[in-house]
């Protein structure tokens, strides 16, 4: 549509200098491309169903990751040791 747009901008600087029969409604047409299109395409845009609901969650926060019971997770855990020698 944006492209559209830009040959409307261009025809119309085209039609102001060669001055052909009926310019009113050339540049009124062209003017109804320049400014009518972006308002369609953004419309078109912004013409979506909802996200779902976890989709709309912030991703920045953390799930909760600790144990319920902190003690009981460190029993649970198996623990690596390494050894560097």
């Amino acid at each position: 549509m944006m492209l559209l747009r830009a040959a409307c901008v261009v025809v119309a600087a085209i039609l102001v200098a060669t001055r052909p029969p009926l310019l009113w409604l050339w540049l009124t047409l062209c003017l109804i491309g320049g400014v009518g299109l972006p308002m369609v395409a953004v419309l078109l845009a912004n013409d979506a169903p909802p996200r779902p609901e976890k989709l709309l969650r912030n991703r920045l926060h953390r799930r909760e990751t600790s144990h319920p019971d902190p003690a009981h997770a460190v029993a649970e855990r198996e623990h690596k040791v390494i050894d560097a020698e």
